[in-house]
């Protein structure tokens, strides 16, 4: 009876990969604390509960990475071991984010700007 009935298998994942400390200047150039100050300003915190999903770290980095070396997004996907499509995702995501907040610092700096004229 059950036979002609097909179970989706699953997702698989690939596995991630991360950038370490001594890697973050050269690749995303940020140094590692830069990247972990504006993943907090910038993003929030990350209640994703899928497997795959991405952290808000991950996602800053590929952000950074591709502003870093605005080559293909099929390039950042590849170091990062994502699929190919989520950088595009990633990027306008997290645009928006830094778009969001982007009165509160420009009206910052310039109003220290000002204070220090």
């Amino acid at each position: 009876m059950a036979d002609f009935i097909q179970l989706h298998p699953g997702k698989t994942y690939r596995k991630r990969r991360n950038v370490s400390p001594s890697q973050s200047k050269r690749l995303l150039r940020f140094d590692s604390e830069s990247a972990d100050f504006l993943c907090s300003e910038f993003l929030p915190e990350n209640n994703e509960r899928r497997g795959g999903a991405l952290s808000a770290r991950t996602k800053m980095e590929t952000f950074l990475r591709y502003l870093g070396d605005p080559g293909f997004q099929s390039g950042v996907a590849e170091e990062y071991g994502i699929h190919r499509t989520i950088p595009c995702k990633t990027i306008s995501w997290v645009l928006n984010k830094v778009y969001q907040k982007a009165d509160h610092w420009i009206t910052s700096l310039t109003t220290v700007a000002k204070l220090k004229l």
